[in-house]
């Protein structure tokens, strides 16, 4: 038995396909712009990757500016970033956490090492606004947007800032953390807050 499902169209928008054109999910039927999260719900990652650099240089190019896709391809991947928890296995994480995948990597390594069951989550896809006040630290969310909201969340919270991000450093007016990773297990804090190397 057949089953038909119809999809309203806006009447400014052109049909992509024509009568008997076969079609799989998540296949574009008529002009306009895309749900994102939808797109990447129903086709996949790199899918939902190229769509957002192709509409990116499409406003680009149309102004006569157009833009190298490595510039793009770093701003995606930002809204790509974070990982959803849905199994805390024996980490310190909270179902449902939205947290920073090299956290999660991290988290998850140390995890096995001491042969404990890691953490399982999925890659959630965030808006640009959300995916930056969603950093790390709080320095950079508050230098974003919301500032007066997200420094009393830090406070409230307690939250420390391990200013790992270029943001962050910028801020405070510390080097930029680029060139040549740091050693961290080398170093100490002392009583006084001082660096004390071992």
């Amino acid at each position: 038995k057949e089953e038909f499902i119809e999809y309203s169209v806006a009447r400014t928008n052109s049909l992509l396909i024509e009568v008997g054109d076969a079609v799989a999910i998540g296949d574009r039927l008529s002009e306009g712009s895309l749900d994102l999260r939808e797109l990447f719900s129903l086709k996949s990652k790199e899918d939902t990757y190229r769509y957002i650099i192709q509409e990116i240089q499409r406003i680009y190019v149309s102004e006569g500016s157009p833009v190298n896709n490595k510039h793009i391809e770093i701003m995606a991947k930002q809204l790509f970033g974070k990982i959803s928890i849905s199994d805390s296995g024996d980490t310190d994480f909270i179902v449902g956490d939205v947290i920073d995948r090299s956290i999660f990597i991290l988290q998850n390594q140390k995890a096995k090492e001491k042969g404990k069951s890691p953490a399982k989550g999925e890659e959630i896809l965030l808006g640009l606004t959300r995916a930056a006040l969603a950093a790390d630290g709080f320095l950079a969310a508050a230098s974003f947007q919301e500032t007066a909201r997200v420094l009393i969340t830090a406070a409230s919270e307690g939250k420390v800032d391990y200013l790992r991000g270029l943001k962050e450093n910028a801020i405070i007016g510390r080097q930029l953390p680029i060139g040549k990773p740091i050693q961290l297990e080398n170093i100490e804090i002392g009583r006084e807050g001082t660096d004390a190397q071992e």
